[in-house]
């Protein structure tokens, strides 16, 4: 006859003298064993994730670069639509469509030549096709107040302006009349004496023999050997002698256009602007493209390896989760092991709400509160991808971390460190707190810290009723309702 505690179909009856967990004990070697097999097994599985993840590294930076590039690219739009309305004083409603499809406009300057081989039929803003000749001198080359001093320049007869004078001689007698009267005008110079004084030089620069005289004859500007060493600006007059040599070997007359224009400005150019091309304005649109950028050569490595380890601990967070839980059920008497079944999953459930909550909802508002300031200072953002990584890495983590407050809450209750009363009584300080460590857990902005603390504050009244759903037994026999007492 066996002898010890009675039984009934239900199991042993519990006697209230009676050890009941004498046998699930640990000692302290068997926890440190215990504890060594969970961490080679949650390294194993972290391992594999993260070699699954090194695998489709290139996509998974794809995915982790989504956020910012989408980001920039609405600055970029949204700057580029303030641009259009400070022009026109209103956004075209047919820009809308291409603002949509990600293009924006961008104003380019192109030469006149070019612009009327590639649309010879289109009437350009300085009506290029006016004339056969894309070549013109125009009234910025010759300001109004300036024409009368070039007149009479021409007109001198000294030799200190031997080059104007040779321009003077190429003209017809009727224009020479004409740059006369001109050179004595006193009361100023009208349109019309402007437009006469420009049809006069744009007619001379189809001269073929200007080239020729010997005050304007490019090969007189060409730098010795060591004024070459002075710098760059000593050699601007190399162009125009290279012309002059195209010019002997092959006729053409937009060539000489050009050569004779840049003669004549010579010979002005202590009174004149500089020479610039007279260069048509014109608005294209093009993609909006976001390029990361990398300032260390062992830098894109270091993200491809990171992101590789981070989408490891993604995939591999539930076999981690479970191999923390299965370490805490080691230390917990048999009849508190079944409640792991239950917080594993709210503990997993919780961790990946707040990863997708930060990657989904938090990144787009803080990137653009942050890229506000860029638009206000003028300053263009081209984030480092090694500092956005390290801002997309951690921002998730300590959302997933943060979101196990409810879990916490329960643990400490039930270990009977905080009761449930004193959760409720000072909810205001727990508020409180909750926003002062969403302050320092976030980046230095106030978007994400409301994103964090919002929902850790929901959660904070969802622990409290977790509690009260889950109360703390006072005395093991509770659980069992067979247990009896003396």
């Amino acid at each position: 006859m066996t002898t010890g505690a009675p039984r009934t179909s239900a199991g042993p009856i519990r006697r209230s003298g009676e050890d009941l967990f004498e046998h699930s004990r640990m000692s302290f070697g068997e926890h440190l064993e215990e504890l060594r097999k969970v961490l080679v097994r949650a390294l194993i599985g972290l391992g594999i994730g993260s070699a699954v993840g090194l695998y489709f590294g290139n996509q998974i930076i794809g995915i982790l670069l989504t956020p910012l590039n989408r980001s920039i690219e609405k600055f970029n739009q949204n700057r580029a639509r303030q641009e259009v309305e400070q022009d026109l004083g209103w956004v075209p409603e047919e820009f809308e469509a291409w603002f949509e499809s990600g293009y924006i406009p961008q104003k380019i300057w192109v030469e006149p030549e070019e612009f009327a081989l590639k649309f010879p039929s289109a009437d350009g803003p300085n009506q290029i096709t006016s004339s056969n000749a894309t070549v013109q001198l125009s009234a910025n080359e010759f300001p109004k107040e300036k024409i009368v001093q070039v007149c009479e320049r021409m007109v001198s007869t000294g030799n200190q302006h031997r080059a104007a004078q040779a321009i003077f001689g190429r003209f017809s007698e009727s224009d020479q009349e004409i740059v006369k009267k001109l050179s004595q005008r006193t009361s100023g110079i009208s349109d019309a004496d402007e437009e006469q004084f420009f049809a006069i030089l744009n007619r001379v620069l189809d001269d073929t023999e200007l080239r020729r005289a010997e005050a304007l004859n490019p090969a007189s500007s060409k730098v010795s050997w060591w004024e070459t060493l002075l710098g760059e600006e000593d050699r601007r007059g190399l162009g125009a002698v290279a012309m002059s040599q195209a010019l002997d070997k092959a006729a053409d007359s937009e060539l000489n256009r050009k050569l004779n224009r840049v003669l004549i400005h010579r010979a002005f150019k202590d009174i004149l602007p500089p020479l610039r091309s007279n260069l048509v304005p014109l608005t294209t649109w093009r993609e909006v493209k976001v390029s990361a950028q990398s300032l260390a050569i062992t830098e894109p490595f270091m993200i491809w390896v990171k992101a590789g380890i981070v989408a490891g601990l993604f995939l591999s967070s539930p076999w981690v989760f479970f191999q923390i839980w299965s370490f805490v059920a080691a230390g917990l008497y048999p009849h508190e092991q079944r409640y792991v079944h239950l917080y594993l999953p709210i503990s997993l459930g919780l961790f990946l709400s707040g990863i997708l909550l930060a990657y989904f909802f938090v990144f787009d508002p803080v990137l653009q509160f942050l890229f506000t300031f860029n638009a206000k200072t003028g300053i263009e953002p081209q984030p480092r991808v090694s500092e956005w990584l390290g801002f997309v890495l951690f921002l998730p983590l300590g959302f997933g971390i943060a979101f196990q407050l409810p879990l916490l809450m329960l643990f400490l209750n039930r270990i009977g460190v905080i009761e449930v009363s004193t959760y409720v009584v000072n909810w205001r300080i727990a508020v409180m707190v909750i926003f002062v460590l969403a302050m320092f857990l976030t980046p230095a902005d106030p978007i994400s810290m409301l994103m964090l603390a919002v929902p850790l504050t929901f959660l904070y009244f969802g622990g409290v009723l977790l509690c009260y759903w889950k109360p703390r037994a006072k005395s093991p026999f509770e659980d069992d309702p067979l247990a009896t007492s003396n």
